[in-house]
């Protein structure tokens, strides 16, 4: 399914103050709460402190609490979302004074305008793999001298990608385990390995960090939803504040900026 078909039609139905997107694509348990939010949280603290304009690619109705706080110290957001019906969402939550909305695709996305801030939080593996790095070079065209862009991304070499691959191809071939991603539904989701980022080095200051180990999948279905599993989470959540847990992280973000001449 393409992506704008699966999020106009599905994701972004709203029942009950929830995204479909988040009941397909997140741990919602109450046994994780702390360290979802706290996770999320590890996007803004990597984000200056002060700035003129933050464009949010791929940012859809800004579903969660911690990510509308991203643009706090900016005068402007601007996000370009796919579908229209997240950016009327994201509208409504950040108000109009302050956003401005694309609904395009990126690579269609025009402007002249440099942003001090960008932000691209689990869209880019579902842009076609063979243009995922003109979509970042693209992206850091519009970053200022002294801007700063993250990207959300997945290691598919990390021991839970590994796991969870193999367990969807014992499940495909016996029929016994349920997921809580949209098997009926897939959309596009491809990585690369984390040395392509090496591509980037040479033009750019790159910083890989340590973002998320598990996938919501494994979170649900292998870890306890009581206080032992909080316990085990808040165990990770140290480990990944740790540069040398990026092997075992699932996803990590990418930290660019431009390199000081």
């Amino acid at each position: 399914m393409e992506i704008r078909d699966f999020y106009e039609r599905i994701g972004w139905k709203l029942q009950n103050g929830i995204f479909e997107d988040a009941k397909l694509n997140e741990n919602l348990s109450s046994f994780a709460q702390r360290y979802v939010s706290g996770v999320r949280m590890r996007v803004s603290d990597n984000l200056p402190k002060k700035g003129d304009l933050f464009l949010d690619i791929g940012s859809g109705p800004i579903q969660y609490k911690e990510y509308e706080i991203l643009s706090k110290y900016f005068k402007e957001r601007h996000c370009v979302d796919l579908s229209a019906t997240a950016l009327e969402q994201a509208s409504i939550k950040l108000g109009t004074v302050h956003v401005k909305s694309y609904n395009v695709d990126f690579f269609d996305f025009e402007s002249g305008l440099k942003f001090d801030a960008i932000c691209a939080i689990n869209c880019l593996y579902h842009v076609n793999i063979e243009r995922q790095i003109d979509f970042v070079r693209k992206m850091l065209t519009h970053l200022t001298g002294n801007g700063v862009a993250l990207i959300v991304y997945s290691n598919p070499m990390a021991p839970s990608a590994i796991i969870t691959r193999l367990l969807l191809k014992v499940r495909r071939k016996f029929q016994f385990w349920t997921t809580n991603r949209s098997s009926e539904n897939p959309i596009y989701f491809e990585r690369h390995k984390r040395r392509i980022w090496r591509s980037l080095a040479k033009e750019f200051q790159v910083e890989i960090i340590p973002w998320r180990t598990l996938n919501p999948i494994l979170e649900l279905r292998l870890l306890p939803k009581n206080r032992f599993g909080s316990i085990f989470l808040e165990i990770l959540f140290w480990f990944e504040s740790k540069q040398f847990w990026l092997p075992f992280s699932e996803y990590y973000i990418v930290r660019i900026t431009h390199r000081v001449k």
